[in-house]
């Protein structure tokens, strides 16, 4: 499990949707967990699915052939929404940027980190950043897939 640190608007999305799509290219399960700090509505009113929330259960499961979907009525710690994950080779996190899991820290600009460099695995930058960790731009897709696999073969995570 590996995350990507940053504040709201600097490209965590984009660059971990290229990283998905480059695993998946290579045959590499990937799951991801996003944190969602302004909360989320994933039922739409008027379906199945909202009418059973609505009318108060605490958790709802959507399943067809392709898909399946949980809801809950309360929120998961990042431990216990990767708890439900089965079946992949690695799992990306989106948020949870104070969690003491390795991260990838990511800034634009004058954004800066949400911590210091030394917290991080390694640094995602549009400038050039001095650290004594890996140091990739936004466009380094697949060098920054390869840093990932390479870092959980020797880490084991």
């Amino acid at each position: 499990m590996v995350g990507f640190a940053a504040y709201s608007g600097v490209g965590k999305t984009t660059l971990i949707e290229g990283l998905v799509a480059h695993f998946a290219a290579q045959g590499i399960r990937t799951a991801v967990i996003k944190h969602d700090g302004h909360g989320f509505q994933m039922d739409r009113p008027g379906t199945d699915s909202h009418r059973f929330t609505q009318a108060g259960a605490a958790v709802t499961v959507l399943t067809s052939a392709g898909q399946t979907a949980v809801i809950e009525d309360r929120g998961r710690s990042l431990a216990e929404a990767a708890a439900l994950i089965e079946g992949v080779d690695l799992i990306l996190v989106e948020g949870w940027k104070q969690g003491d899991h390795p991260q990838i820290g990511l800034r634009r600009g004058e954004t800066g980190f949400p911590g210091p460099p030394e917290r991080y695995i390694a640094l995602v930058s549009d400038r050039q950043e001095q650290a004594d960790i890996p140091c990739f731009r936004f466009d380094q897709t697949e060098a920054i897939a390869a840093f990932i696999l390479a870092y959980c073969r020797t880490w084991g995570r």
